[in-house]
């Protein structure tokens, strides 16, 4: 039988994301569940029978695919995305075989950032990760988060590699709540947006809450930097992550918080996202340090 109280706890968890991220400016964006096979068949090539569903119009004239993910959905029904800031939600479907952690239906939370040239994709990159941060303390039980939570920072060049130890190193809240972990990444991703710069990724161990133990760890919330052409030759530089968010209910929520932040903010509409990113600060390191004392104070 259908549990409808993990229903109603993740549709809970997933209001409280997108509260969350329109709390620090960012727009919320809805899309079509249905993508053009003719548009989806030049990235994904022949094999895409095998992973999606496909639906036909009446006539069996035009052929969709109901949309795998919505990242990439996002970019391609987004009109204009330079300097745009949006967060999106809705469900996704695959063809997976039955198994923990998989699923032919599910629910994505994700948030994007885009602009027409370079220079503030790595301040946003920092920025996703601060609030993801901020969203877990906040919301997931403290003494869960640091036995369970596994925080992952990828690196493709060497210049990318010493930023990030850098800013691991002089930001006490990385180790304070997680084991965080900077890797080099051989791939830059499978997807139509292969990755491009650092990315980053949070896991829950696998033994947590007696879970499966067939793997170390399960990913939740997985994100990094991209480029992306559009179908009129356009380029764009983004960063953004997605979340599935029935991974995420295997943390342990307090879902007192999530309530409570959801009852004072359904109808706030004030952000302080372009407070930060108006500022005329160069320094990358100095820039993330404030920010993330900001949040060191709040925590205590």
């Amino acid at each position: 039988m259908k549990d409808f109280s993990q229903d109603y706890l993740e549709y809970c968890l997933n209001t409280c994301l997108i509260l969350f991220f329109k709390k620090y400016g960012f727009e919320y964006r809805t899309f079509t569940h249905f993508i053009n096979e003719n548009i989806l068949e030049n990235f994904l090539g022949n094999n895409h029978d095998k992973e999606f569903y496909l639906a036909t119009t009446k006539r069996k004239d035009k052929w969709y695919f109901l949309r795998p993910e919505l990242t990439y959905t996002s970019l391609l029904e987004s009109e204009d995305l330079q300097n745009t800031f949006y967060c999106y939600s809705g469900y996704c479907y695959r063809h997976e075989r039955k198994q923990f952690c998989r699923f032919k239906e599910f629910l994505q939370f994700g948030a994007e950032a885009c602009f027409s040239n370079k220079n503030k994709v790595r301040y946003c990159s920092y920025y996703f990760i601060l609030l993801s941060l901020m969203f877990l303390v906040e919301f997931v039980n403290i003494s869960f988060l640091k036995e369970n939570i596994i925080f992952d920072l990828f690196y493709i060049n060497e210049q990318d590699k010493n930023e990030l130890e850098l800013l691991v190193q002089n930001n006490s809240l990385f180790n304070m709540f997680f084991s965080t972990q900077i890797s080099h990444i051989e791939r830059q991703g499978n997807g139509v947006t292969p990755y491009t710069g650092i990315t980053f990724e949070y896991h829950v161990r696998s033994d947590a809450k007696g879970y499966h133990k067939e793997k170390h760890k399960y990913e939740f919330l997985g994100g990094g930097e991209y480029t992306y052409t559009t179908h009129k030759d356009n380029c764009y530089y983004g960063t953004g992550f997605g979340v599935g968010t029935k991974r995420f209910m295997l943390c342990e929520f307090n879902f007192n918080a999530i309530n409570n932040f959801i009852a004072n903010n359904i109808k706030n509409n004030n952000s302080n996202f372009n407070l930060i990113f108006n500022s005329n600060n160069n320094d990358m390191n100095l820039f993330f340090s404030n920010i993330m004392n900001n949040l060191y104070s709040n925590v205590n």
